[in-house]
This record gives C-alpha cells, sequence and structure tokens, in this order.
C-alpha cells in the first residue's frame, strides 16, 4: 500500500441538507465511476474495479432509509464494461465494452491473452550521442575521455544502458533522460 495511490469513491448528496455521505467504502487503487440510479430510486448501480482481478464490472448498492448496503457486483463478464445505462422502466440494463470486429467478449479475452504471451522484440543500442550543456559551450563525451565532465556524462550513460537492458524497460525509438543523454537504436 502506498501513500502515493488514491481511490475513486460514489458519494450521495441531500440536496436539501447539503450533507454528503459516501455510497461506497474507500479501496486502495478503486475506481468507481458512472452512477446510475435505479427507476425507483432504491438504488444505484455503477461501474467498479473493486472485484478480484481489477476489472471493471457493474455494481450495485442499496439505499435502506437513505443509508447505503454493502456493493454487491451484479456482472462478471470476461472484459471490463463501461458507459452503464438503466432503462426508465427498468428492465434493461445498458453499457459498452471493447472487443476486437467479429469477437464475443470471451473471443476479445483470449486474443488478448495471446497477444500479451507473444515475447517482444527488443533493440541493441550501438551508438550513443551524447549531448551535455555547460555555459562555456557544447562538450561531446566518449569513453576513453579525460575531461571530467566527459566521465560524468559517460558514467551516466552507463547507467541508463544499463537500465534499458533489464526486461521491464521499453526499448523501442529514442528515449531521453532527465539528464540530456539522447539515446539512439539500431536494430538488433
Amino acid at each position: 500500500m502506498s501513500i502515493n495511490q488514491s481511490s475513486t469513491t460514489l458519494w450521495l448528496l441531500n440536496i436539501e441538507h447539503r450533507q454528503s455521505i459516501p455510497l461506497t467504502p474507500f479501496g486502495w487503487k478503486v475506481s468507481e465511476s458512472n452512477p446510475c440510479w435505479s427507476p425507483d430510486s432504491s438504488s444505484v448501480l455503477f461501474i467498479s474495479n473493486r472485484a478480484k482481478g481489477g476489472s471493471s464490472q457493474i455494481w450495485q448498492v442499496s439505499l435502506v432509509n437513505g443509508q447505503p448496503s454493502a456493493p454487491t457486483q451484479i456482472s462478471n463478464y470476461p472484459i471490463a464494461v463501461s458507459n452503464l445505462l438503466w432503462s426508465p422502466d427498468g428492465s434493461h440494463l445498458a453499457f459498452s465494452a471493447q472487443v476486437y470486429a467479429g469477437m464475443s467478449m470471451q473471443q476479445t479475452l483470449e486474443y488478448d491473452e495471446m497477444i500479451g504471451s507473444i515475447p517482444t522484440r527488443a533493440y541493441t543500442y550501438e551508438k550513443l550521442m551524447v549531448r551535455y550543456v555547460r555555459t562555456s559551450g557544447w562538450l561531446v563525451g566518449a569513453p576513453g575521455s579525460h575531461d571530467d565532465d566527459a566521465a560524468v556524462v559517460h558514467k551516466t550513460l552507463e547507467q541508463v544502458v544499463r537500465r534499458s537492458s533489464q526486461p521491464s524497460v521499453p526499448r523501442v525509438g529514442h528515449a531521453q533522460s532527465d539528464h540530456g543523454i539522447v539515446l539512439s537504436r539500431t536494430r538488433a
């Protein structure tokens, strides 16, 4: 649990008394949106990722004497859903789900899993161009340079290259660090 993470919860505002109460309890990394009143105003449907696995699904909170019940998950589709709408007579729900052309929700999930299992192509950096600015002008640093500034730039480059060779760091296209170091790529 990190202090830099937040959540989106739903709230109910009594307009007459100007008082707010939470409709949904707080949960780390939980996102809740798109609240939709039932036609009889007895409950609220909403989209939330609070379920195990984090997929956005349809949830419901009932209101008893103005107090919300615990959220209840009412959908369990294989992929995330969004843009919820309840029909005026309460007999249907409309929502959207991002699927591939001609595929069902289940087929979309299976295709996404297959695409995710394909190894990523990697690139090897063979040339590194260094651009370093100091008040007296430009300096081009290269391995073996005896200039103190060039040595600092070279050491920073080694750290960037070391980090870029880790699998979790994308190595596609051009990358620029906060230190003005530009990496050019060549295909492996």
